[in-house]
C-alpha cells in the first residue's frame, strides 16, 4: 500500500474510533460500582446487649433497651477496600432526638473511627474524627438551622485516600458539603454512628434508609486508554468493520 492509500485508511476509521471510545465510555460509566452494606455489629461490646439492631438491604434499625447506653457504633468490614462513598437516608425519632450518623475506617479495638453525624438537638452537621473513643477532633462543622425533625435526610460520607467529605442532602438538594485532609486512619469497616445529646431523649434509636456503598473503580481510566491505543493500533482493522 502507497502513503496516499495509508492515509485514506486512517481517515476513514476516525468516525469508527469515535464510537468506539464513545461505547466504551457508556460501558465504563462514571467508573464506580454500587454495593450491598457489609452485615454490622455493634460495637463496643460492653453496650452491644443494651441494643437492638436489625438489618435489611432496604433499611437499618438501631434502638436502645436500656438508658445506660449513651453512644454505639455499628460496623462491619468492606469487601472492596478502604476507599468508598457510604450514603443513607435519616429517619429521626423525634422523642429520643439521637444523633445520627454514618462511619468510616472504624478500628473496633481502639474506638477510632471517621463520622458525620447530624444533631437534632443542637442542629449541627460534624466531620470528625474519633480517637480510642474518647478524643474528638472536629475535622469540618456546619449549623444546620433548617433543621426539621420530621424531615428525612440523606447523608453520604466519602473518604478517598486522605481526601474526607460528607454530604447532607434535603431530597435532591445539597444542602451542605463538609472537606477535610487527614491521613490517621488508612483502614478500617464502616457503619452507622448513635449518640446521645445533652437535651436528648433516655433512649437512643433511629433508622437508615436506603443504606448504599459506592466504590470507585480508578483502573477505569487505564482500560480506557487502552482501549483507545489497541483501537488506534488497529486501524486498518476496524475499516473493514465500520
Amino acid at each position: 500500500m502507497n502513503q496516499e492509500n495509508r492515509r485514506d485508511v486512517s481517515l476513514k476509521t476516525l468516525p469508527c474510533l469515535k464510537k468506539s471510545v464513545a461505547a466504551l465510555l457508556l460501558v465504563l460509566g462514571s467508573g464506580a460500582t454500587a454495593a450491598n452494606w457489609p452485615t454490622l455489629s455493634v460495637k463496643p461490646d460492653l453496650f452491644a446487649p443494651g441494643v437492638n439492631l436489625t438489618q435489611s438491604a432496604s433499611a437499618v434499625t438501631l434502638k436502645a433497651l436500656t438508658s445506660q447506653v449513651p453512644y454505639v457504633v455499628a460496623v462491619g468490614n468492606s469487601a472492596y477496600g478502604d476507599n468508598y462513598k457510604i450514603s443513607a437516608n435519616l429517619v429521626f425519632d423525634s422523642t429520643s432526638l439521637t444523633e445520627l450518623g454514618l462511619v468510616a475506617r472504624a478500628d473496633t479495638s481502639t474506638l477510632s473511627l471517621y463520622e458525620l453525624s447530624l444533631n437534632p438537638v443542637n442542629k449541627y452537621l460534624t466531620l470528625v474524627e474519633i480517637t480510642n473513643g474518647t478524643t474528638f477532633a472536629n475535622l469540618d462543622a456546619f449549623q444546620f438551622t433548617d433543621f426539621n425533625i420530621n424531615t428525612t435526610y440523606t447523608l453520604s460520607l466519602d473518604v478517598n485516600g486522605s481526601s474526607l467529605t460528607g454530604y447532607l442532602y434535603n431530597g435532591s438538594t445539597l444542602v451542605k458539603k463538609l472537606e477535610a485532609t487527614d491521613s490517621s486512619l488508612a483502614t478500617g469497616q464502616l457503619g452507622i454512628f448513635v449518640f446521645k445529646p445533652t437535651g436528648g431523649g433516655s433512649l437512643i434509636s433511629g433508622t437508615w434508609d436506603n443504606p448504599t456503598l459506592t466504590v470507585p473503580e480508578p483502573a477505569s481510566l487505564v482500560l480506557l486508554i487502552g482501549a483507545g491505543l489497541a483501537l488506534l493500533g488497529g486501524g486498518k482493522r476496524l475499516a473493514s468493520f465500520c
